[in-house]
């Protein structure tokens, strides 16, 4: 395993059945979420592991339908897309964050009138994560910009395909929609739609940086949320060429994207000091390209993070004979692409989340992606839920169930569920953490902390231990949970400096 170096940034601030029971009071997640690069912690210091999903629902009203909700948004449980029945699947199965999609264009359509309720939706999601002790983080998402261009994202008045002048916009380029996703990020329309946003063209910085200030002002205090993503996979428009190399782009990445999400920050930093914010680097860092942000500067909030992804170029989709387990290409940039955001978390004082991999039912390479976050302690979110008709992905592969309706629980991928639920440390009073498991047994090492509460949180799954298990530590003790949770095992550090160990094995 690759330990973590102990490296605290500065921070602004600090398998089961899903039947329909009522369990005990879950354990509350800890507010002022920060970056310790590469690590999160909490508010009182622990490193916090995170395991999920994302949940992005692109096509209006750009939120799940559920029951949940108050009149007259509320829909019947059997047309309920998410609802406590999900929450409480992911509770037992460990899964303890999910990477929430917002919708700019949900959120204001028109240019400084924002959907109020759109973000009560969002907050009546987010209070049903946390009583399920799952966190949260905000994420704008956005593919191919407008469904203009056959994406979702942008307000369709954010959308400039032409040049600003001091006339007004001049020489837009028409949609040319030839190629569905990826595709149409290559045509110009979309081209140019992306240059304006990093030249700053019709004052679209200071619209983003609005529409960000407003979702952290009202969501960005509850104590679940761990932060924002800033912008789901930015495309470099026409410097696309520049990005397309091993070596990355680094007079787009330092020139146009990392201003662009300094800028960004300082606005939610205006309304809200709490909670890491995630910047991307170029989508094409996802094959394996280098993150070069950081080279003039550290990127200026320190309480910072690098949302990155982790997928493979060739197999299963441009070569549909060649599957994404077999493909050497794959097996090649999939480590060297969490190598890279290693180095520019290094450079830029960064937590790391993987906040997408997988989209597919390729169980050897969801596999072989997880268990390159797990080897370097990163918390990961896998892609995603559920498929939800995802207008630019690939539904039907990439949910956790056949059916995404009322159908799912009947129809959930039991495979792939029981490969992404594992033993790991939720919470780790201390840092540099190492984990892993070999033969059924568990072992768990890291460096001893001062931190509050001194204790220690990890998640056991059941398939692991089927007859139970027995726990052994040394420089903790085991003790019961502050709070029931299911499936949670907690140990009190009794040294306050050197390496704790903890091992867990199952009954024969």
């Amino acid at each position: 395993m690759t330990p973590y170096t102990r490296r605290r940034a500065l921070a602004v601030v600090a398998v089961l059945s899903i039947a329909a029971v009522s369990l005990p009071a879950r354990a509350q997640p800890h507010r002022s979420f920060h970056a310790a690069a590469p690590a999160i912690e909490d508010g009182g210091g622990r490193v916090v592991v995170l395991h999920g999903f994302n949940m992005v629902w692109k096509v209006a009203p750009y939120y799940p339908p559920s029951s949940i909700y108050p009149a007259p948004f509320r829909v019947p449980e059997d047309k309920s897309y998410f609802d406590a029945r999900d929450a409480r699947l992911l509770e037992q199965h460990g899964f303890n964050v999910v990477r929430l999609g917002l919708i700019w264009k949900g959120l204001e359509p028109s240019r400084g009138v924002f959907n109020e309720d759109y973000l009560d939706r969002m907050s009546d999601l987010i209070d049903l994560l946390r009583r399920y002790g799952i966190n949260v983080l905000l994420d704008f998402h956005q593919d191919m910009a407008n469904e203009a261009f056959q994406g979702e994202g942008f307000p369709d008045w954010a959308i400039h395909a032409g040049i600003d002048t001091q006339a007004g916009e001049i020489a837009s380029i028409p949609a040319t929609n030839c190629c569905g996703f990826p595709g149409n990020y290559f045509t110009p329309a979309v081209g140019r739609v992306f240059d304006n946003i990093w030249t700053n063209s019709f004052g679209l910085w200071a619209a983003y940086a609005d529409a960000w200030a407003h979702v952290a002002a009202r969501l960005g205090s509850k104590p679940n949320v761990i932060g924002y993503d800033v912008m789901n996979e930015p495309w470099p428009g026409t410097q696309w060429p520049t990005c397309a190399v091993p070596l990355g782009c680094p007079v787009f990445d330092n020139g146009f994207l990392q201003p662009f999400f300094e800028h960004v920050s300082l606005a939610i930093r205006a309304v809200q000091p709490s909670g890491i914010i995630f910047w991307e680097p170029p989508v094409m860092n996802d094959f394996g390209t280098q993150n070069t942000v950081g080279l003039l500067h550290p990127f200026a909030d320190p309480n910072n993070g690098i949302s990155f992804h982790d997928y493979c170029l060739i197999g299963g989709q441009f070569v549909q004979q060649l599957s994404r387990a077999d493909d050497p290409e794959c097996q090649q940039t999939e480590p060297i692409t969490v190598q890279n955001q290693q180095t520019a978390s290094a450079r830029n004082g960064s937590a790391l989340a993987l906040t997408e991999f997988g989209a597919s039912d390729d169980l050897v390479e969801i596999g072989r992606v997880k268990a390159l976050a797990d080897a370097s302690s990163i918390s990961w979110f896998f892609w995603q839920y559920q498929g939800w008709s995802d207008p630019t992905g690939n539904p039907a592969g990439e949910g956790m169930s056949a059916k995404d309706d009322q159908r799912r629980f009947a129809t959930i991928k039991q495979a792939k569920l029981a490969l992404l639920t594992e033993t790991y440390p939720q919470t780790i009073a201390g840092f540099s953490p190492s984990w892993g498991a070999s033969g059924g047994v568990f072992t768990l090492t890291y460096a001893a902390a001062r931190t509050t509460p001194s204790i220690t949180e990890i998640f056991v799954d059941p398939a692991d231990a089927p007859s139970g298990f027995s726990a052994v530590a040394s420089g903790a003790s085991r003790i019961a949970c502050p709070a029931a949770r299911a499936l949670v095992v907690c140990f009190r550090n009794t040294i306050s400096a050197g390496r704790v160990s903890i091992t867990i094995r199952p009954n024969r």
